[in-house]
C-alpha cells in the first residue's frame, strides 16, 4: 500500500529505504533533484526547471513516420541515422509483412481496425509528420495520414518527390529531396 501526499513547493523528502517511486509524466517535463543530509538522513527535493524544459521541448521531436508499404526499408533507413533526442512514435514499419499482404487483398477486418487506430493515435502524439512521397504504384493509406496530419495541424514534411495529392502542395508542408536534406534541416 502507498501512501500519497501532495508536495508543497521546495518541501523536502524523506526516501524510504525501498521501493521509493518517483513518477513523471512523459511531457519532457525536466525536474532539478537537490539533496542533502539533514540530522544523517538524506533528504531530496525536486522543483521543476522552467529554462531546461523549454530547451529540452524545442529539441525533443516526435516523429510519425508514413510511407508506402513498399518503402517500408527507407523508413528503416531514416530512423536508424536520427540522433537519439528524436522519439520514432509510428510503429506501423515494424509490423508483419505477411499480414500486410492478407490486408491489402481484404482480409483480417479486426486488424485493420486496431492498426486505424493505432496509428491515429500515434499522428495524435507526435509533433512532426514525415511523408515518404513520389511512390506511384501503390494505395494510398500516407494520404490518409496526411489528411489526419493536416486536420491535427500538424508539422508535416515530405521526403521525395510530389505524388499526384494536390494537398502535398500546401504552403506549411516542407518537401525535401532526400533523406540527408531531410536530416541537416532536422538537426539544427
Amino acid at each position: 500500500m502507498t501512501a500519497e501526499k501532495r508536495l508543497q513547493k521546495d518541501e523536502w523528502i524523506q526516501p524510504i529505504k525501498k521501493g521509493f517511486q518517483f513518477i513523471c509524466c512523459d511531457c519532457s517535463l525536466v525536474h532539478r533533484i537537490d539533496f542533502r543530509i539533514n540530522r544523517k538522513h538524506i533528504q531530496f527535493r525536486i522543483t521543476r526547471d522552467q529554462k531546461a524544459t523549454s530547451r529540452r521541448r524545442r529539441c525533443c521531436k516526435k516523429l510519425y513516420i508514413a510511407a508506402s508499404f513498399l518503402m517500408r526499408e527507407k523508413c528503416i533507413k531514416l530512423i536508424k541515422k536520427l540522433p537519439p533526442n528524436i522519439e520514432v512514435v509510428s510503429t506501423w514499419h515494424r509490423d508483419d509483412a505477411k499480414i500486410d499482404r492478407r490486408i491489402r487483398k481484404g482480409n483480417l477486418g479486426s486488424i485493420v481496425r486496431k492498426r486505424i487506430i493505432r496509428d491515429y493515435d500515434q499522428i495524435k502524439r507526435s509533433n512532426l509528420v514525415v511523408i515518404f512521397v513520389g511512390d506511384y504504384v501503390t494505395g494510398g493509406g500516407r494520404h490518409t495520414e496526411l489528411g489526419i496530419a493536416i486536420g491535427m495541424n500538424k508539422k508535416i514534411a515530405l521526403i521525395g518527390r510530389y505524388d499526384h495529392n494536390p494537398f502535398e502542395r500546401m504552403p506549411s508542408i516542407k518537401l525535401y529531396n532526400t533523406i540527408s536534406e531531410f536530416m541537416e534541416d532536422l538537426c539544427c
